[in-house]
C-alpha cells in the first residue's frame, strides 16, 4: 500500500482536495541495487488546495509555436469526429505557457555544504519551478517546513520575500549556513 494513501486521506477530512499530482523528473536513477526494481528517478508531488487557481504562464514557448491560429486549424475532435475551434485562438500567439505535469528539473546532487547535514535536501530548482507557477512577483511565500533552507534560497533567487518556519533547532542551523553560502551574506539574529 503506498504510504500516502493515509496522508491524502488525511489532508481530505482535513478540507483540503487532492487536486492534481504531478511528476517530478529528477534525471539519472539513484544508484544502487533496488531489489529487482528500476532505479528511481522521479517522485510525486502532490497538490492540494481548498479552491482551484490558475497557474502562471511562465515557460517560454518555442518560436515556431508562438503563432495566431486560424478558425480550422486545431487538431482537437468533438465526439462525432469533426474539427473542433480553438476556443480561444489569441492564447497561442502568447510567447509563455504553464508547464507541464512532468517537472524535469535535476535533484539536489552531492552535498550542500562542508558542515551542512541535512538527509534531503530538496533541489533549489524544483522550489523555484513552484514558485514561479504558483505565486505572482509580489506575494509572499510561505515555507512551514524549511528544512535545509531550499526555500529562502529560491527565492532570494528569484527576488521574492520569504518567511520560514523549521521545528529542529538543528535544521534551522543548517538553512542560515545554506542561504550564507548562496548569498554570501551573513545571516543576524533579531529578536522578536
Amino acid at each position: 500500500m503506498p504510504y500516502w494513501d493515509k496522508w491524502i486521506e488525511w489532508m481530505r477530512s482535513s478540507g483540503w482536495k487532492r487536486f492534481a499530482f504531478y511528476v517530478w523528473d529528477q534525471g539519472f536513477g539513484l544508484p544502487g541495487d533496488w531489489n529487482g526494481r528500476l532505479a528511481p528517478s522521479h517522485e510525486f508531488v502532490f497538490h492540494f488546495n481548498k479552491s482551484a487557481r490558475q497557474p502562471n504562464k511562465w515557460i517560454e514557448k518555442n518560436p515556431e509555436n508562438v503563432k495566431a491560429r486560424r478558425p480550422g486549424q486545431s487538431t482537437f475532435r468533438e465526439k462525432d469526429g469533426s474539427l473542433k475551434d480553438f476556443t480561444s485562438p489569441e492564447v497561442s500567439a502568447q510567447p509563455n505557457k504553464i508547464p507541464d505535469s512532468v517537472i524535469r528539473v535535476n535533484r539536489q546532487i552531492g552535498a550542500i555544504g562542508d558542515s551542512l547535514d541535512h538527509p534531503a535536501p530538496f533541489s533549489v530548482g524544483l522550489s523555484e519551478f513552484m514558485i514561479c507557477t504558483w505565486t505572482e512577483v509580489e506575494q509572499l511565500v510561505y515555507e512551514p517546513f524549511c528544512g535545509s533552507g531550499t526555500s529562502i534560497i529560491a527565492c532570494e533567487q528569484l527576488g521574492r520575500q520569504c518567511r520560514a518556519a523549521e521545528i529542529s533547532p538543528a535544521y534551522v542551523a543548517v538553512a542560515l549556513e545554506r542561504w550564507a553560502i548562496a548569498t554570501n551574506a551573513q545571516p543576524m539574529r533579531v529578536e522578536a
